[in-house]
């Protein structure tokens, strides 16, 4: 309730103006985090992961700015040809950075897949046909059903390249063989199944959130 009545009685003594809308939210963050720190305090993060040394972070930090961020993967105005092409070049790195061995390999293999695919996908819910068709004909809520639907063998790709990768070959074939083989239709659907509802839960989830937030902003505004 503290807190709750130190951000209220401050927004109200913004004066609004012609303030955009990012200015709005930006001072909106800046009385969350202030006010936060005012009433709970501070507190060093501590990470979990015992693994992330300062020597990984380093290595994650040079790839991230000499191929990642000079590859434009992300910019709006590259060329969907030029991104994909782009994003194989990472991934040839990735393959050799690890180590020319097999399951690093498909591993790198079945992410640029996935990548691949989800790059198209982001270029057809651009267009035209997509706003056309699909956007007018579905509820919000059953877009996002559709959107787990054709995410949900994205998952999965990127669930059996883990096997690879941290189990090794052995593993991995193992898995793919389990999952994908030695399975009955009726297995395999339930699979599907499980991945599709992992899928819906996250999209979900992050609606929820997106909802929560915006209802906030109203509140003040």
């Amino acid at each position: 309730m503290e807190y709750d009545k130190k951000c209220r009685d401050f927004v109200m003594t913004i004066p609004s103006g012609n303030k955009t809308l990012e200015e709005k939210w930006k001072n909106i963050k800046q009385i969350l985090k202030s006010k936060s720190e005012e009433v709970l305090g501070t507190q060093e993060k501590e990470t979990q992961k015992l693994w992330i040394t300062e020597k990984i972070v380093e290595l994650i930090n040079q790839r991230r700015k000499y191929i990642y961020k000079p590859s434009g993967y992300h910019s709006e105005t590259v060329r969907l040809d030029t991104k994909l092409t782009r994003s194989f070049l990472c991934f040839t790195f990735i393959f050799i950075w690890h180590g020319l061995t097999w399951e690093v390999f498909l591993w790198t293999v079945f992410n640029f897949i996935g990548i691949t695919l989800e790059t198209l996908a982001r270029f057809f819910g651009k267009s035209s046909y997509y706003s056309r068709y699909i956007k007018c004909n579905l509820s919000e809520s059953n877009e996002r059903r559709f959107l787990a639907f054709i995410t949900c063998p994205l998952t999965m790709l990127s669930a059996i390249s883990n096997f690879f990768f941290f189990g090794g070959l052995d593993a991995g074939i193992s898995y793919f063989e389990a999952i994908f083989v030695l399975n009955t239709w009726m297995q395999n659907i339930i699979i599907i199944i499980i991945f599709y509802s992992m899928c819906q839960i996250s999209m979900e989830f992050n609606h929820y959130q997106k909802t929560k937030k915006k209802q906030k902003f109203n509140q003040y505004f």
